[in-house]
């Protein structure tokens, strides 16, 4: 529910997933093409605000993860909503850069290119690692949006 603290509806979406999936422009597609534009649409209190309530939710998780009382089911599970939580806080993350580039901090924004950078590599090794738990198939054409906010980062 930590979408709620960004004060921001649109039908069938939430700027976690169409800012972490959102496009390149010159791929024309039309899935989260919109995602790029939320920065300017939010509050940055209300994305700092989600951003804590989804680290809230990463440290419950982590308890859970680490109970002896867990089922291997249940670990998978655990699993995938903390990838699924580490993508939505590196949304927030995004955004908060796209603020700062626009305000022309451009000190701060760089410290905060290359924590994302590193981040976002972390994450797609996490991800790339995990997704064959619970699915076929390659992961090849599955993160390719966490490289694509990599090379807005380097950019």
């Amino acid at each position: 529910m930590a979408h709620r603290k960004l004060h921001f509806t649109e039908v069938n979406l939430t700027p976690f997933g169409a800012v972490i999936a959102a496009p390149p422009p010159e791929t024309r597609e039309l899935f989260c093409r919109n995602g790029l534009k939320y920065f300017a649409r939010i509050q940055t209190r209300d994305i700092q605000a989600a951003a804590r309530d989804v680290r809230k939710q990463l440290a419950v998780l982590e308890k859970a993860r680490q109970s002896a009382l867990i089922s291997p089911a249940g670990k998978i599970l655990v699993r995938e909503l903390e990838l699924a939580a580490r993508m939505a806080e590196q949304s927030c993350k995004f955004m908060l850069w796209q603020q700062a580039v626009a305000q022309w901090k451009i000190s701060q924004a760089r410290q905060m290119a290359q924590a994302g950078i590193a981040e976002l590599a972390r994450l797609e090794n996490d991800f790339n690692a995990f997704w064959p738990a619970r699915n076929k198939g390659t992961t090849k054409h599955c993160s390719t949006f966490l490289r694509w906010r990599m090379a807005d980062y380097r950019g």
